[in-house]
């Protein structure tokens, strides 16, 4: 795009009062104006199927407005590029003046844009920002929001990647009212599709949008003269799971895990964050081991076995690893830092005879102290470790590689102070050690029978039920939610997530044992 169109984009433009709207030739008022909300190249797709419905004679609706994240740094280059909801927009001719790029929704100036439109209709896919109340009432027949999972099930940030994680065989798209809540509106409409064993995150995740593009242009006419409202099918909240944001973090393989579970994370990390792996390249004649961190492409479940268990085999044009529970995974596709992806053969081929080995470094780890819990179920510990990250960064390969104090403490829970950043993380120790941390911002406290504490990253309360080996997340009270709010919680063993209703006393009681009395 062109120097000219990005300078379009400036906020100080955007921010223009609009005295009328639709003075563009191309607004017809005797049509429906929606507005759309979307950012990413997926989200792109709906739009472009809207300007092209939008086209046609007999079309009840016009794209009056377009909502999307602002500019950022993007690329290589770092270079401050348009979303690509915006650049597609303004490819296409619409006008700059009615691309709204808030830094947040719930802005004033963009509100008043917003209202001055009179939109019929609001639709989002995938537009990154949280809707207040103020903005839910402006549209006439609300807003609707285009979302890739079976709903209620996988709310929330990344529901592809967290349903290929888990390695379901169906999944789908919904269409749903939107309301204050994580993606809990009634739903409309929605539509099933079976989930190959080997497809990827981004694959998916397109294909779902132009399932929903589809699915949206179906359903506009009644959702525009608002009979879809009447017909819509209220969420089960008991049978809600949740897909929380991807995290960095996250990316790291243990292979201490069963192949069919990494084999999965490989698919549902694809892209980004994508999957790494830290080795050892052995290089047995001259007695010398470095350490090289490795990014991991493409897998597949193997039934070879491997002879060396500690050693990486090559057989069939794939890098054979051991993992958990006597399986194997064949890696076909690898990336080194700053490189380009090559096949496995040529990676192989580049190691010059030298051996690849898992790395584990265990003495980067110390048991600080260990807790003894006594509930009435029985007893359980939490081990409290320290540990400082040797690339002076904490990341879940360190948890993986204190994976091996589980057995010797026998322990429900572990808690870890990281020395570098001085937050705290909790680690749910029966399941994936590498999916379930929590940053905290201060250590446990117990009450009552359960562990409280405070999540940093997200700001919402945590309580741990030791008898039931049950987590809960719940928000932070407020006024939207003074008389009612859902918690979550999540069944360490089952890995079964919940949503239950609970009283905004037992909510203040809880923040009033955990927020930090010195406001930090």
């Amino acid at each position: 795009m062109n120097n000219t169109s990005t300078m379009l984009l400036r906020r100080s433009i955007c921010r223009a009062t609009l005295s009328n709207p639709r003075c563009s030739s191309s607004l017809n008022n005797k049509r429906k104006p929606l507005v759309f909300l979307g950012s990413p190249q997926v989200s792109a797709k709906i739009l472009d199927a809207l300007f092209n419905a939008s086209q046609s004679q007999d079309s009840s609706f016009e794209v009056a407005a377009i909502v999307t994240q602002p500019p950022s740094q993007r690329n290589r280059g770092r270079k401050v590029l348009p979303s690509a909801v915006a650049q597609h927009a303004l490819e296409r001719g619409f006008s700059s003046d009615l691309i709204f790029t808030p830094e947040r929704a719930n802005e004033e100036w963009f509100l008043a844009n917003l209202r001055a439109l009179e939109p019929e209709l609001c639709i989002t896919a995938a537009y990154g920002n949280i809707l207040s109340n103020k903005f839910l009432n402006i549209p006439k027949q609300g807003t609707v929001n285009i979302h890739p999972s079976l709903l209620p099930l996988y709310r929330g940030a990344a529901p592809v990647q967290r349903a290929l994680q888990d390695g379901v065989r169906e999944t789908g798209v919904s269409l749903a009212f939107t309301v204050r809540a994580l993606d809990a509106g009634p739903i409309i409409a929605s539509q099933k599709v079976g989930v190959d064993d080997n497809i990827k995150a981004p694959d998916l995740l397109d294909f779902l949008f132009d399932l929903g593009s589809k699915l949206l242009l179906h359903e506009l006419p009644s959702i525009i003269d608002g009979t879809a409202r009447t017909k819509a099918q209220p969420q089960d909240d008991s049978k809600a799971t949740l897909a929380p944001k991807i995290t960095p973090e996250e990316s790291w393989l243990s292979f201490d895990q069963d192949a069919t579970v990494l084999h999965n994370k490989v698919r549902a990390f694809a892209g980004w964050p994508g999957t790494r792996a830290r080795f050892l390249v052995v290089d047995a004649a001259h007695a010398q081991e470095n350490v090289l961190e490795l990014k991991i492409i493409s897998t597949k479940v193997s039934n070879a076995q491997n002879a060396e268990a500690d050693y990486v085999a090559f057989r069939n044009g794939a890098l054979i690893f051991t993992c958990g529970g006597g399986t194997a995974l064949e890696v076909l596709e690898v990336q080194l830092p700053g490189k380009k992806v090559v096949n496995a053969a040529a990676f192989w081929n580049g190691l010059r005879g030298q051996k690849l080995k898992v790395s584990v470094d265990k003495g980067s780890c110390n048991v600080t102290s260990v807790k003894t819990f006594v509930p009435a179920s029985g007893q359980y510990k939490v081990v409290y470790v320290s540990f400082v990250s040797k690339n002076k960064r904490a990341s879940c390969a360190d948890y993986d590689e204190i994976g091996f104090l589980l057995e010797k403490f026998e322990v429900k829970v572990m808690v870890c102070t990281v020395a570098v950043d001085k937050t705290w993380r909790a680690i749910d120790c029966k399941g994936s050690m590498d999916a379930k941390h929590t940053l905290l911002n201060k250590p446990l406290s117990s009450a009552e029978g359960y562990i409280y504490w405070l999540d940093k990253r997200y700001n919402n309360g945590m309580a741990l039920n030791m008898d039931t080996e049950t987590m809960y997340q719940f928000p932070k009270p407020n006024d939207y939610l003074k008389n009612s709010f859902l918690t979550r919680s999540i069944n360490m063993d089952t890995g079964v997530g919940m949503v239950h209703k609970q009283s905004p006393v037992k909510c203040w009681k809880v923040w009033k044992m955990i927020e930090p009395k010195t406001g930090t």
